[in-house]
């Protein structure tokens, strides 16, 4: 005849666990990766506080250079007080000194591969000039994996102040069919598989202005619609004065 025991309390306290776990676990990966939130952009330092997109306290994912590569790490923000009187300071806990933060579209933590981008080859010198520099056009390649994204690069200048220009760039990006025009692009932050698409997604700056330090605009490969590769899911903008 079958006797039934009652199990270990070491039993019972290991089983309960590890379900506690599971489900926590699960809705935790849940809460990052939910497509339908939406993205969030942001960066640390001095920041406009009307620019800022986190809460104190608040995890978002931070975008870390590696010794391996580039991850998207879970990190606490925190939001303290600056120098001046027109800035909030932005900084993660445990501290570092991410590319980005990010939150929402279905990001979640992971590694992130990094696109090679020829800035050479694509940009030459974008550099601040006295006297207006000539505007140019080329082409170039961005390389994600296997993937090779045709970039038509047209150069050209807008005057910040009096005789003092700064080159910016128009970039059409096509592959698969697919086509997209960035304009005003000043430098790109940052190129790569950001949603684990296996396609490129941007992070680029357009400032210009010279009292404006970011105007960055995030577009995600996972957002396109159809005859687009990428499509823009979030802004960050912050400055001096």
């Amino acid at each position: 005849m079958y006797s039934w025991r009652m199990p270990s309390q070491r039993f019972v306290r290991a089983f309960a666990l590890s379900v506690l776990a599971g489900l926590a676990m699960s809705w935790s990966a849940g809460a990052r990766a939910d497509p339908t939130q939406p993205a969030r952009l942001g960066k640390v330092g001095d920041v406009w506080p009307d620019s800022i997109a986190f809460k104190d306290g608040e995890m978002a994912l931070a975008l870390m250079q590696t010794e391996g590569g580039y991850r998207l790490e879970r990190r606490r923000v925190k939001i303290g007080g600056s120098g001046t009187d027109l800035h909030r300071r932005v900084a993660v806990e445990p501290a570092g000194e991410p590319v980005a933060l990010l939150a929402g579209a279905g990001l979640a933590e992971r590694s992130v591969a990094a696109a090679n981008v020829p800035a050479n080859a694509c940009f030459g010198e974008a550099t601040e000039l006295t006297g207006k520099p000539t505007d140019e056009r080329r082409t170039c390649q961005i390389t994600l994996g296997a993937n090779r994204i045709d970039v038509v690069v047209a150069a050209r200048s807008i005057e910040t102040e009096p005789n003092f220009w700064k080159r910016v760039f128009d970039l059409t990006l096509s592959h698969d069919g697919a086509s997209r025009t960035l304009r005003g692009v000043a430098t790109i932050v940052f190129a790569g598989d950001l949603d684990a698409d296996g396609r490129l997604d941007l992070l680029v700056d357009t400032a210009s202005h010279y009292n404006v330090s970011a105007e960055w605009h995030l577009f995600l490969s996972s957002a396109a619609h159809p005859g687009e590769p990428l499509a823009k899911v979030a802004t960050f903008t912050t400055g001096g004065c």
